[in-house]
């Protein structure tokens, strides 16, 4: 669903970054492993995300006009550096990547796993 969406993905990112919990940034890294992601987009989920810190804040702060400001210049901040990413490296990072599984690849075939003995 992100990987046609183009420079609105790292907005979508962020807003998925919102979801308080960690399974927001796990669903994020996946998608980035599997180059269904930027990493722009990866970068501003990841930092908008706060895993539950965000539902403490708002617990534990009750000036809701403090909370607002916080959470909206967190999504701000994050989406903006990831459009700036996005930019600067539109696929330098999965090709590091590509280049990385490739040699774990070789890595493997060369160096058979030994079952230690009990």
């Amino acid at each position: 669903v992100l990987a046609g969406t183009g420079y609105f993905q790292p907005f979508i990112a962020g807003l998925v970054g919102l979801i308080p919990n960690c399974a927001s940034s796990v669903v994020l890294t996946e998608l980035y492993i599997t180059e269904g992601l930027t990493f722009g987009s990866a970068f501003a989920g990841l930092s908008v995300n706060a895993g539950i810190a965000l539902t403490v804040l708002f617990k534990q702060n009750k000036n809701l006009k403090q909370n607002l400001l916080i959470v909206v210049s967190l999504y701000l901040l994050s989406t903006a550096l990831g459009l700036v990413i996005d930019l600067i490296f539109p696929s330098f990072f999965h090709a590091i990547i590509q280049m990385g599984n490739t040699s774990m690849i070789a890595i493997s075939a060369a160096s058979p796993r030994r079952i230690p003995s009990l």
